[in-house]
């Protein structure tokens, strides 16, 4: 097992922890609507970025997927969603790296799996009265 291997298993955590709303409430304040338009934003900056991250991982190009795993990095940690915000690290670090494509292919089942965790994270925050 690589050091890689050690982020993304699978959560049963709520939502806030999952995205940890006090982190982007640190950042811009309260007001609801903010928060749902970063939320928002924040969405479709995963489907893009983490469409980026997906597609470069299955063609083997590290260098692509450690740029889109980087951009998605700082808005992860920005929304709360630290697990993410730190598996995007660890990807653009083994992109970086030159790892070979059997351990991309790797990285990206974690990638995608601790994406859509955070995904429904989100969509159910969107959703939730606030707290």
């Amino acid at each position: 097992m690589t050091a890689y291997a050690s982020l993304s298993q699978p959560s049963a955590a709520p939502a806030s922890q999952r995205v940890d709303l006090s982190v982007l409430r640190g950042l811009v304040g309260d007001d609801e609507a903010t928060l749902s338009e970063f939320l928002v934003a924040f969405l479709d900056a995963l489907s893009t970025q983490g469409g980026e991250v997906v597609s470069a991982c299955r063609a083997g190009d590290g260098p692509r997927m450690a740029k889109a795993a980087q951009k998605l990095k700082s808005s992860s940690r920005s929304m709360g969603a630290m697990r993410l915000g730190n598996l995007c690290a660890e990807l653009e670090a083994m992109g970086q790296a030159g790892v070979g494509t059997a351990a991309l292919g790797t990285a990206c089942v974690r990638f995608e799996r601790a994406a859509d965790e955070v995904r429904a994270a989100t969509i159910e925050l969107l959703g939730a009265p606030s707290a």
